[in-house]
């Protein structure tokens, strides 16, 4: 039982890490949005709920890198929450598997079964953005009349 608690407590940490690390980028990533929406006198509904989404970085191209950084990330979240998933479900017996190895393993399965996919996902959200979207301006145009 001393096993199970301490592969529990590895994954709750790994996945309190993950969610804090992937919360702050959210948060000030938002920061930056609203900040620049703020200088043209636009609000967030003004920003999402639009035909055409802003880009708000129109000089930056795609990166792979940066996509596969976050789907690293999300992997590692998911990853933790199946193996402590795993964890409870080997303490209750409600699995198949039989050891914190298997678990283990399988944790790691899945996480790198959607490592791809996640890569794939923000990868193409960056395409779409750059091919659909609406470069935002941050200069305020001025009409002369």
């Amino acid at each position: 039982m001393n096993t199970l608690f301490y592969s529990f407590i590895f994954y709750i940490v790994v996945a309190v890490f993950t969610l804090v690390y992937m919360v702050k980028t959210g948060l000030r990533e938002l920061g930056e949005v609203r900040e620049k929406l703020h200088k043209k006198g636009l609000s967030l509904r003004d920003a999402f709920f639009r035909r055409r989404p802003y880009d708000f970085q129109p000089e930056r191209p795609p990166s792979l890198k940066e996509a596969v950084k976050r789907g690293v990330i999300f992997s590692l979240f998911i990853f933790s929450f199946t193996g402590a998933a795993g964890t409870v479900m080997l303490a209750l017996n409600l699995t198949p598997l039989k050891t914190t190895c298997q678990i283990f393993y399988a944790a790691i399965t899945v996480a790198l079964i959607f490592l791809p996919i996640l890569i794939l996902i923000y990868y193409g959200n960056q395409l779409l953005l750059k091919k659909f979207g609406e470069p935002f301006k941050e200069e305020v145009d001025s009409e002369e009349t």
